[in-house]
Formats: structure tokens, sequence, C-alpha cells
């Protein structure tokens, strides 16, 4: 029998969050899938970017049917991708509002980019038949136009290219919330096939300029508070800076474009476990990390040939754990009950961790658990940095331990005992 690739087989359904951002102003977030946001005025909603289909649109609408009975007059499309506008059609909106740009885009390669984004990504467009064409805008602008729902108003604006040379962000004053498209990805790795790379962290700025309260991005969870919100723009910056310099200075170097993959990667990729390693991120209808020897369910990678544990701890914080929390993990190899006899070890009373260790004791091995981020929260030492059980009993270990221990003092005197233990 034929095994499914894990992400695109049978998956348990996502959770997609409605949350409210501020004062009628919401967010249907798809934890890596595109998102759509509503905004609520007086005598109407705007919906902002429109999902893959019209039967998955409808989604969006029963979820807004359960905050507002008003009419759903505007549809505004951030861009041009077939993943965040097919759908348009099912909100019978009286207008759908684009940059000139964005129409010149599809006009020019609209169905191949639906042709190409269908044959990546089917998942992404449930019920396909139920698309009745090519999205077109009814309304397009240059520069910046504002939309009255009411007295509410909405402020479309070009503020820079970026994700694509179309894009445009809303602006809601009175609340001071920014809608960003994929000119802000939070977790989740920009997709770049049409970006602009140089003109990128100039339109971030930009947008950083307006000191928003909150922000919707593009993929990922609503951003809410200022520092919340600069911390996704920082990591968006980060990454295509990252991508756009190693590539740049390949370039003048003169390397081959597999020279070029190879020192991308070692600007790009996380380290630790080894001098060089990869974790693979999925983009599918669930988020899956392929972690190989940096992350273990219940354990971290050791540092024995050549690794690095500073650096394993800073992909640990600053990457791994600001994955969304249903992220499936999929290790290298399979030492869960040991690591849950370590994990007690260390916080004796961890019950997930015991009942983890009951359950899977003795697991069919061709039938392997598999955890998320979420558990490995709950049952993972390395990620229980401020246990109080775990600090008390690592001073056991390590008498000459600081009274409150910062979270990489506690990692690494973590992974030294673990080393022999």
């Amino acid at each position: 029998m034929t095994k499914t690739y894990a992400p695109t087989g049978e998956l348990p359904e996502k959770k997609i969050p409605f949350s409210q951002i501020r004062h009628e102003l919401y967010a249907f977030t798809a934890e890596g899938d595109p998102n759509t946001a509503l905004i609520v005025g007086d005598d109407g909603c705007l919906v902002f970017d429109a999902q893959a289909t019209p039967a998955m649109a409808n989604k969006v609408i029963e979820r807004v049917r359960t905050v507002t009975d008003k009419p759903i007059k505007y549809v505004v499309l951030s861009h041009y991708h077939a993943v965040r506008v097919l759908g348009a059609s099912a909100y019978k909106a009286q207008g759908i509002v684009a940059s000139a740009e964005t129409c010149r885009l599809i006009e020019e390669r609209g169905q191949q980019d639906w042709d190409s984004e269908y044959g990546r990504f089917p998942r992404l467009f449930q019920d396909a038949q139920s698309i009745p064409g090519l999205t077109w805008p009814t309304l397009t602008f240059e520069g910046e136009m504002s939309i009255y729902l009411g007295k509410r108003e909405v402020r479309l604006m070009q503020l820079g290219a970026g994700h694509t040379s179309g894009d445009i962000v809303a602006w809601v004053p009175d609340a001071e919330v920014m809608f960003s498209g994929d000119l802000i990805e939070y977790h989740s790795a920009c997709y770049c096939g049409d970006a602009h790379l140089r003109e990128w962290p100039m339109t971030l700025n930009e947008i950083r300029a307006f000191n928003p309260k909150a922000i919707a991005p593009g993929r990922g969870d609503a951003l809410k508070g200022l520092s919340t919100g600069r911390d996704a723009i920082a990591m968006t910056r980060d990454f295509v800076t990252s991508l756009y310099g190693a590539a740049e200075s390949s370039v003048a170097k003169g390397r081959t474009l597999k020279e070029t993959m190879a020192a991308t990667r070692e600007v790009m990729d996380p380290t630790g476990h080894t001098m060089c390693l990869l974790c693979l991120p999925s983009n599918t209808a669930r988020p899956a990390l392929f972690c190989g020897d940096t992350l273990f369910n219940a354990g971290a990678g050791n540092c024995h040939n050549g690794g690095h544990p500073n650096e394993l701890y800073k992909t640990f914080d600053l990457q791994l754990a600001k994955l969304p929390n249903s992220t499936l993990i999929y290790p290298g190899h399979d030492y869960i009950e040991n690591n849950l006899k370590f994990t007690l070890d260390r916080e004796p009373d961890n019950k997930s961790a015991r009942q983890m260790l009951d359950k899977l004791a003795g697991q069919d091995p061709n039938k392997a658990y598999v955890s998320t981020l979420e558990v490995e929260g709950e049952i993972n030492t390395f990620f229980r940095l401020t246990s109080p059980t775990v600090i008390a009993r690592l001073r056991e270990s390590f008498p000459d331990l600081p009274e409150k221990p910062d979270q990489r003092t506690v990692f690494l005197k973590l992974r030294e005992l673990r080393n022999s233990w």
C-alpha cells in the first residue's frame, strides 16, 4: 500500500480562530494559510482578502454572521495571488477593490498564477469547481483612497512594493489598526516568487511609522499591541533582507545557482545540533516541521559532534518556540520514551509527561506518536525553562546556579546534564 506523505494525508481539522482585534475589527486566521479580515462600519462591512474559492469564502461569511448582520459592501484585494482572490464572488459585494497595478498583474498573468498555485497547493482550493473564473476588480486606484462605512474610514494605501508590485494595506484610523496582507508574515516564511526584495524593507518602514496598535498580517495570528506588531515587522524584514543579502553577495562573487542556494541556506537555516542543519517547515493544511536532530519529541538534539549549545538555544528560542502551537513535529529519531523519563527526572510533578509516558509505553514503532508544538511545551524540558521545579532540581546538580537564572543558562545546563544522564 502506498503511504501518503504525512502533511497532505488525513490530519485533524484545523482550528481557525475568528478573533476580535479591536472594536468591530476581526481576523479569520488560518494557521499559516491565507488570512481574511473583517472591518465593520455603521452601515456595512468590508472584507480584506477573499480566500481561494467561494466555498472557502462561505466559511468566512458564516463567521461574519456570528458578529454582524450588516451587508458586506466591499471586498478589498491586498494583491493578486489566486489563493487570496478567487473566492471573492461569494460575498456578493457591491465593489471589489484593488490597486491599478494588481489589476494589471491579473491581466498579465492571472490565469498562469491560478494554474500554478492550484498545481502546487491543491488543498488550498477546496471545492475548486465553485470558482466562476478570474476575479476582476470593479474599482481600482493608485496611491491612496478612502472607503467610508458610515462614519468609519478605511484608508487604502500603496506604501511601496514588497510581496508583489501591487500590494496595498488598509488602515483604520479610529482604531489605529493596520491590515497588511502578505507584506507582513508572522511565524511564517515569506513567499517571494513575485517579491521586490530590495524595496520590501522600506515598505515595512512605512507601515511601522503608523505605530499600529494591532496588525492583521497575511498569515499567522492577529498581532495585538505595539511591541508585538513591531516584532512581526522586524521578523519579516530580517527574512527578506537576509535572503536578498545572501543572493546579492553570491551574484557579486560569481557563484553558480547551486552555490548560491548553499550560501543562502547557510545564512538562513537554524544551527545547533551540528555546525549546519536544516529544519524544514511545511506549508500545508496543518503546519508541520521536519526537524531532523534539532528537536526531538520531549527532547533536544545533542551537541557531541561539533554542535553548538548556544546556537541550539537560539534556534529553540528565536525560531521553534515561535511557530504555531498546532505545528506537527516530525523529528529524525524517536526517543520519546527515554526523553519523557528525563523530563520526569527534572520535573517529577509534570502530569502531562507522566500521562504521555504511560500512554506510549511499548508503542508500535510503525505507528509512532506525532506531537505538536503545543504538546512539546507541556512535556519537553527544553521548552520549560521557567518552571520552578526544573530550576530547583537543576540547582541540585549545579549549586552555583543564580537565584533567578535566565532561560539561556537553564537551557545550557539542561543540555549539559542530558549529555551524561
